[in-house]
This record gives C-alpha cells, sequence and structure tokens, in this order.
C-alpha cells in the first residue's frame, strides 16, 4: 500500500513531464516515413519511461529523507532532458529545506524559466527569496501569484507582509485596502491598518480605522475602548476622554469601559476618580476574576510604594526629617 502510494504521488508529479515530451507524428503517406515514426516514437517513449523511473526513484529518496541521493537521481533526470522543470522545482525545495538558500534560489529561477506561470513555482521562488531578505522582490513574486490565483486571500495578506517588511508600508496598505474590498469590513485587517497608520505617525488615519468596527458594531463597547486607546497612547487625552464619556453613556455598566476610564483617570493623576470607576467595576459579576486579582495586586504594590515613600521623610522616632534639627546646616 505504501508503495502504491509513493507510485501515485510521482506519477502526479510526473505528469508535467510527460505532456512536453510526447511528440506526435503526422506524417503517414509511405512505409519509409511510417519506419520513421514508429522509431521515433519509441525512442521517444524509452526515453519518457527512464525519466519517469528515475524521476520516481528521486521522489521515493525524497520521502525517505534521502535528499543527497535524491538530488543525484534529479540531476540524472536532467541530463537525460533538461527541459523537465520539476526536476528543478524539486531540487529548489529540496535545497531550501536544507538551508542552502542560494542553490535553492538558482535552481527555482531555472524552473521558471521554462514555466513562469506556474503558481507553485512562484510560491516556492517567493519564499525562498523572503528567507534571503528579499522581501521587496517576494513582494513582487507574491502580486504576480495573485493574478494567477486571484481568489486566494491568503496570498493578498503575504503580499501586505512582504511589503511591510520591506518598508513599503503605503504599498502594504494597499494590500489591505485591496482585501476589504474582497471580503468586506474585518477586524484583523482594521488592526492592521490601524497599526500601520499609527508607524507612520498618522494618528487621525488610524482613528478612522476603528471608528469604521464603532459604525458596524455600536453594540461593542470594545471597539469605543479600542478608539479612546488610540488617542490615549499618542498624547490626545482630551479626545480620548470625550471617547471614554460616550462609552459611560452607552454602556454605565459595562467592566472593561469603566475599567479603561479608571485607567484613563489614574494616567492623567485623579486617583479619585479613578478608584471609583474601578470599584464600580468590580461590583460587575462579567468581570473576570483573574482581571480582578491583577488589578488588586497592582493597587497593593502602589500602596506599598507610597508607604515606603512616606517613611523616607519621617525618623524613626515620629519627627520630620524636614524639622531643624534633621536638616544639614
Amino acid at each position: 500500500m505504501y508503495r502504491l502510494i509513493i507510485i501515485i504521488i510521482c506519477f502526479l508529479s510526473f505528469i508535467e513531464l510527460n505532456a512536453s515530451q510526447v511528440e506526435v507524428i503526422k506524417d503517414k503517406k509511405s512505409k519509409k516515413s511510417k519506419a520513421k515514426q514508429n522509431n521515433t516514437e519509441f525512442v521517444s517513449s524509452e526515453k519518457d519511461v527512464r525519466c519517469m523511473r528515475i524521476f520516481m526513484d528521486a521522489q521515493r529518496l525524497k520521502m525517505l529523507n534521502d535528499y543527497s541521493g535524491a538530488l543525484q537521481e534529479f540531476e540524472a533526470v536532467l541530463q537525460i532532458d533538461s527541459s523537465i522543470h520539476a526536476a528543478r522545482f524539486e531540487m529548489a525545495r529540496m535545497f531550501y529545506a536544507m538551508k542552502q538558500d542560494d542553490k535553492a534560489l538558482q535552481n527555482i529561477e531555472l524552473a521558471l524559466k521554462g514555466s513562469p506561470q506556474n503558481a507553485w513555482y512562484n510560491l516556492v521562488y517567493a519564499e525562498i527569496l523572503a528567507a534571503k531578505g528579499k522581501y521587496k522582490e517576494a513582494a513582487t513574486v507574491y502580486k504576480k501569484i495573485i493574478v494567477l490565483k486571484p481568489k486566494e486571500i491568503s496570498y493578498y495578506y503575504d503580499k501586505a507582509f512582504m511589503e511591510e517588511k520591506a518598508g513599503m508600508l503605503s504599498g502594504a496598505l494597499s494590500s489591505y485596502d485591496l482585501i476589504e474590498s474582497k471580503i468586506g469590513l474585518d477586524e484583523t485587517v482594521v488592526l492592521q491598518k490601524k497599526r500601520l497608520y499609527l508607524s507612520m505617525g498618522k494618528v487621525d488615519k488610524a482613528a478612522e480605522e476603528i471608528q469604521k468596527l464603532v459604525d458596524l458594531y455600536p453594540h461593542e463597547s470594545r471597539y469605543y475602548n479600542m478608539l479612546a486607546e488610540v488617542y490615549q497612547s499618542n498624547n490626545q487625552k482630551e479626545r480620548a476622554l470625550e471617547v471614554y464619556k460616550k462609552v459611560l453613556e452607552k454602556f454605565p455598566d459595562e467592566p472593561y469601559a469603566l475599567l479603561a476610564l479608571a485607567d484613563y483617570h489614574y494616567q492623567n493623576g485623579d486617583r479619585d476618580k479613578a478608584i471609583d470607576h474601578t470599584l464600580k467595576a468590580f461590583k460587575n459579576k462579567q468581570l473576570e476574576i483573574d482581571l480582578k486579582v491583577k488589578i488588586l495586586y497592582q493597587y497593593v504594590q502602589f500602596a506599598d510604594a507610597k508607604r515606603k515613600e512616606f517613611k523616607l521623610f519621617v525618623s524613626p522616632n515620629g519627627r520630620s526629617k524636614t524639622d531643624r534639627k534633621y536638616c544639614s546646616k
């Protein structure tokens, strides 16, 4: 059974080879030409069978992780017929697995010369380019792959990722826009665009992205919190406060909204309001117990730090160190 599976896999891999090797001879006018035809067909068929046998043996060795032996067999295939691009493709994959990226790149480029529209060859090509840090070139290859397989959304994400790695942030944003046009508004895409806009210093554009989620899901408090966080983390405290007020208007008992507002007041020095909002959030049973423990621990640490700070200014007998007795002359 195992042997049969190997044969089937190898045969499917070899289909491309047979298609490029078969010749149909139409000249059947004379016995002499027929004899030549039969001879040519026999030679071609014998050559094909020999190539297939070696190719299948190479695939078997590859499956057994005998890459050295498999590479020798694929080389033997190419010596018989250098136009068998599948052999180059398989060699590229093995060299890539062996972390010999230069040899992998050389072989996949040779394979693509013979079959430039092969999506699988291009995918391996893009992976190898990325492994070598050639992100801009990899993005270009993914653009070609998208043309070949326009319904595969994952390749649009790959293109955006490569563009970001190459520092082509505008290109990455355009790729995410294209994804949105294909699948509609998506939280993952919106958050990626928000992150890119913030890295470019475009706070308003980042906020616009989160606002899309707020408008689409007006009953989801977490999107309001995300919007406020964009402003809060970029020194736009007043705009953050406006959003937090809207959160409380729409979700007066929503624990995470209350905690977000508590954090806002804490960050801006209003400890009393921070504590009030925290206590109100704690009364809500929806708040996870782990988060409650974490917040309490933070308050204990804060109180302990204040206690130690107070001790620094008070002498062991209770007198302030600011008294004249303790001041340096």
